[in-house]
Parts: structure tokens; C-alpha cells; sequence
């Protein structure tokens, strides 16, 4: 009996030492983990040693070497994932102190890119005008150039015409369409000029009107120009528009001669 009892102590050693040193990895693996949540800055260092220590426990129980392996295996993954997190985390923290942009950010369109916008056609600039009062007119003497139209009975070229407006609403007339027993008289009549051309022989030989728009145009060596029409009738012709003119004012103020110092 006390060979029996001996050997049943022999065979109780090892299943206590055994059990023994699973309770000591226990506690151990409990510390460290409680020290991986104590200590943050040491994470990484206990995420790397934890599993190393798992191995070498495994190792000393006599697990299977591919038990093993995987906690290897483990540990190695963690310890090159985490430090190139940190450092992707570092510089991003370095891009933001220093103001760099991302590389994300969507690159500026170039004007050639920029849609364009339709333009608009520019109006073409007229002369200047100047709306012409009765001082402007009082004493003016005007060329004409009358141009026939082809409905009238006027002969059919160009012609030349000269004309003097008075103060006292008379006028002289002169070029091809003055003469004897020419004369008439003007009115501006708000925005209207009229010059009426009477002939020798009255209602017989006709009468001749001269209308205009009073807004002038300022030609390019700083005179006035009227554009109008001739409107005109006869004993043989009812009144009908027979011709264009413009008329250019020139320099200087005219009075009639009396023939009196």
C-alpha cells in the first residue's frame, strides 16, 4: 500500500504543477492586461508583448506549434499596422499645422475651361447731336446738297441750294435755287423746322417746303447738319415729297443789306 500511495503522489506531481503554472499565466496575462488599459501611451508596446507572452505560454504548456505560429503571426500584424497608423496620423497632424492642402482637393478650372458667356453686339456710336433753339437758327446761313427722288418731277441729279434764315422769319435763297422774285419765310415749331420757297409766278410756278427734325448732328469739324425732305407742288404736280437734303451750317451770322451806312 504505501508503494501505491507513492506512486499515485508521483502521478499527482506533474498534474499539480501543471495546474500551478496555468494559474500563474493567468494572473499573468490579467496583469498585463490591466496594465494595456491603465497605460495608454504603452498600447502599442503591450499589444505587441501581450500575444509574444501568449506564445511562450503556449509554448511551455506544450500546445500545437500552429496554435503558436498564429499568435505569432498576430503580433507581427499588429506591430506594423499600428506604427503606420501613427505615423499617417502624424502627418496629417503636420499637413493641417503647416496650412497644406490636401491632395483630395479639386484642382482650379483654367479659363480656357470657364464656360463663356454669349456677348452682346456693341451698338454703333452716332454722332453727337445738339436740339437746335431759335438762337441757333437767327441769322444762319445753310448749304444744301438736295438729292431728287426718283418718284418726283425734280431733275435728276444733285443739285446745290444756299438759304438765310433772318431774324425778322424772312429768307434769301441762293445756288440753283435762288434768284429774282425767290423768297419765303421759317418757323421752328417745337422739334420742326420749316423753310417755305416761294416762287415769281406764285400758286403757278409752286411752292416748295423745306422740313427738317431741329436735332442736329455735330459733323466731325464742329458744325451743325440738318437732314430733311422737300415736299412741294405746283400747277401741274400735286403736292408730293420730290427730294432729300442736308443742309450744313456756316460760320458767322447774316443780316440783309438795306443799302444804308
Amino acid at each position: 500500500s504505501s508503494e501505491l500511495a507513492h506512486a499515485r503522489v508521483c502521478v499527482c506531481a506533474p498534474a499539480c504543477s501543471m495546474t500551478f503554472l496555468r494559474i500563474c499565466v493567468t494572473a499573468l496575462l490579467a496583469s498585463l492586461a490591466a496594465a494595456t488599459r491603465c497605460l495608454p501611451s504603452c498600447g502599442v508596446r503591450a499589444a505587441v508583448c501581450a500575444p509574444r507572452v501568449r506564445v511562450a505560454a503556449s509554448a511551455a504548456l506544450g500546445e500545437d506549434g500552429a496554435a503558436a505560429a498564429w499568435y505569432s503571426d498576430e503580433a507581427d500584424g499588429a506591430a506594423a499596422a499600428e506604427p503606420a497608423a501613427a505615423s499617417q496620423q502624424a502627418a496629417a497632424a503636420a499637413d493641417a499645422v503647416d496650412g497644406a492642402v490636401p491632395d483630395t482637393a479639386p484642382a482650379a478650372a483654367s479659363p480656357s475651361e470657364l464656360p463663356k458667356l454669349p456677348s452682346e453686339p456693341a451698338e454703333p456710336e452716332g454722332p453727337p447731336t445738339q436740339l437746335l433753339e431759335t438762337s441757333d437758327l437767327v441769322n444762319t446761313r445753310w448749304e444744301l446738297l438736295v438729292v431728287p427722288r426718283e418718284e418726283g418731277w425734280l431733275p435728276s441729279d444733285d443739285f446745290l441750294a444756299e438759304v438765310t434764315l433772318l431774324a425778322d422769319g424772312s429768307v434769301v435763297w441762293g445756288g440753283a435755287v435762288g434768284g429774282p422774285g425767290t423768297g419765303g419765310r421759317w418757323t421752328l415749331n417745337g422739334e420742326t423746322l420749316e423753310i417755305i420757297r416761294t416762287t415769281p409766278l406764285g400758286l403757278v410756278s409752286g411752292r416748295d417746303y423745306y422740313m427738317s427734325n431741329a436735332l442736329a448732328e455735330v459733323t466731325s469739324g464742329l458744325q451743325l447738319a440738318l437732314r430733311g425732305v422737300i415736299r412741294s407742288y405746283n400747277a401741274i404736280y400735286p403736292v408730293a415729297v420730290v427730294a432729300d437734303f442736308v443742309a450744313v451750317r456756316q460760320s458767322g451770322r447774316f443780316v440783309r443789306d438795306s443799302g444804308e451806312d
